[in-house]
């Protein structure tokens, strides 16, 4: 082997090596793209999250919330929400104190 070509692989290794060593550090980096105003904490994210309001059911005596599946009537329980209120497009839970609603998708379809 040449002077040259070993010369060449010397300087990648000692190249490579202090970059993988500082990648692998754990150590992480702030996101130069993220807004200063973006929270990364895992307490801001909503406890509404895991809830999907499927369909409300609207009959002349009573109102059903579909919600994760699961059909719920007003102070109905799901997990650790409590349906307050069932709106035509809309309801209401309650989280620990905190009120949140959740909205159908798309716009409701009525059926004869």
């Amino acid at each position: 082997m040449s002077d040259r070509f070993v010369n060449g692989i010397i300087a990648g290794f000692l190249i490579l090596v202090p970059l993988t060593c500082v990648a692998s550090s754990g150590a992480s980096l702030p996101d130069p793209t993220r807004p200063s105003s973006v929270s990364t904490e895992e307490s801001s994210v909503s406890p509404v999250r895991g809830f999907q309001l499927n369909s409300i059911l609207v009959g002349d005596q009573r109102r059903r919330a579909v919600i994760n599946g699961i059909s719920l009537a007003k102070g109905g329980q799901l997990g650790d929400a409590t349906l307050v209120r069932i709106g035509m497009d809309r309801v209401l839970i309650e989280i620990n104190g905190q009120q949140y609603t959740l909205e159908l998708d798309s716009a409701p379809s009525i059926r004869r």
